[in-house]
């Protein structure tokens, strides 16, 4: 398992590579390899060259084709699904016509565990190959995959992950949304290479935020992790939903943004939208990225207040490079500009000179390609891709 958990890591290696890795010696790793190859677990590609005596060696890779993980991420009016192979590449992803609604209870656990036995029934994926499955939910999710609702905030949380498990008789992964889509961009997308990142969203209903120190997301013992959102901006500000008053989340709403868009342009600012018959969140985002002035005066409270929540957490954490995605990124680079300079001013000088602030780079699904790839890890470090016959996802259809 130690194998597959360093190749799973490291992409590709050679035998004498793992050997020194995990410290087991070469006869060894090369017999349990040869095992794996067999199996079909591992493949052998390009031979490394780059040697400088010897023969040159077999560079290993884990075989895409080795098993599967379903990834879903679940908002309020929106269900997306992906298929990862065992590398992570995303082989299919499509958005679920149909949802469940948006409700902790069992008919919710159907309605997910439907989504998973058509997504893989429709794009002919055998059971067995099926690994286990991430899910990314909005609001709260705990270390123990128990989901609880800003609809009903002091129900007792559910118990998604132990039902859905049960349900599909598969192993499944848990994560707030948040994380999930920050594990995506550090992986994939904008934070590639970027040991130390910050991943920071402004959604429908709430700020998240995902915080990676040594290449190491950063997850609490509570899985309470990265809630910048509720750090307070203004002290005399609104109530939050939390119970402070100024949290980032009461000025950076979306409703509290087309509302001042609404009073600028009461008040006759220049604007593209005058009159627009939808007004929302994201076209007053892409009318700033087009330099509309009212858009921009709207958003302006939004990016001072973003780099007052960051400030401390970029000086916490030693971050270098801050992400920003949602609907934000329509705002185009005015608006990165200003959050640039506003959270450079705030920040220690030694990190403000290599400070970078970047919009998110993936598409609308990276939420669930990063819930499937957190559920491949743990896949591969809890053996998952060992057993010979899984528990047939089919054995729970309806």
């Amino acid at each position: 398992m130690q194998v597959l958990e360093v190749l799973h890591r490291n992409r590709q290696m050679t035998r004498s590579d793992i050997a020194r890795c995990i410290g087991v010696n070469l006869t060894s790793v090369v017999r349990v390899v040869a095992g794996l190859v067999e199996r079909n677990l591992v493949v052998a590609n390009d031979r490394d060259e780059k040697r400088q005596r010897g023969r040159p060696s077999d560079l290993l890779t884990i075989n895409p084709q080795a098993g599967y993980v379903v990834g879903l991420e679940y908002g309020r009016d929106h269900l997306i699904g992906v298929v990862v192979n065992a590398v992570g590449d995303v082989v299919v992803h499509e958005q679920v016509a149909r949802p469940p609604a948006f409700e902790t209870s069992p008919a919710t656990t159907e309605g997910l565990a439907a989504a998973v036995f058509d997504i893989t029934e429709k794009h002919g994926f055998d059971a067995r190959s099926i690994k286990g499955v991430g899910i990314a939910l909005h609001d709260v999710v705990d270390v123990h995959g128990a989901w609880a609702t800003q609809d009903d905030p002091s129900a007792t949380p559910f118990p998604v992950r132990d039902q859905l498990s049960a349900r599909l008789g598969k192993f499944v992964f848990v994560e707030d949304v948040s994380r999930a889509f920050a594990f995506a961009e550090h992986e994939y997308g904008a934070g590639v290479g970027c040991s130390d990142m910050i991943y920071m969203f402004l959604g429908s209903h709430g700020v998240g935020g995902g915080i990676f120190v040594n290449d190491r997301m950063l997850i609490s013992s509570t899985g309470l992790c990265g809630e910048i959102g509720h750090v307070i901006v203004d002290e005399a500000g609104e109530l939050c939903q939390c119970g402070s008053r100024g949290c980032l989340e009461t000025v950076a709403s979306p409703e509290r943004i087309v509302k001042q868009f609404e009073a600028y342009e009461r008040q006759g600012v220049a604007t593209s939208l005058r009159g627009a018959a939808r007004l929302s969140f994201a076209s007053i985002c892409s009318a700033a990225g087009a330099g509309d002035k009212a858009a921009l005066l709207a958003l302006h409270p939004v990016a001072t207040a973003m780099a007052r929540a960051l400030a401390p957490v970029v000086n916490v954490t030693g971050a270098r490079v801050v992400v920003i995605g949602g609907r934000l990124r329509l705002a185009g680079d005015i608006f990165l500009s200003e959050l640039s300079a506003g959270l450079r001013r705030r920040v220690i000088a030694g990190l403000a000179k290599h400070l970078s602030i970047r919009f998110a780079q993936l598409p609308e699904h990276a939420g669930a390609w990063g819930a499937a790839n957190q559920a491949l890890s743990a896949a591969w470090e809890r053996g998952e891709f060992l057993t010979s016959v899984s528990t047939e996802i089919d054995a729970a259809a309806p």
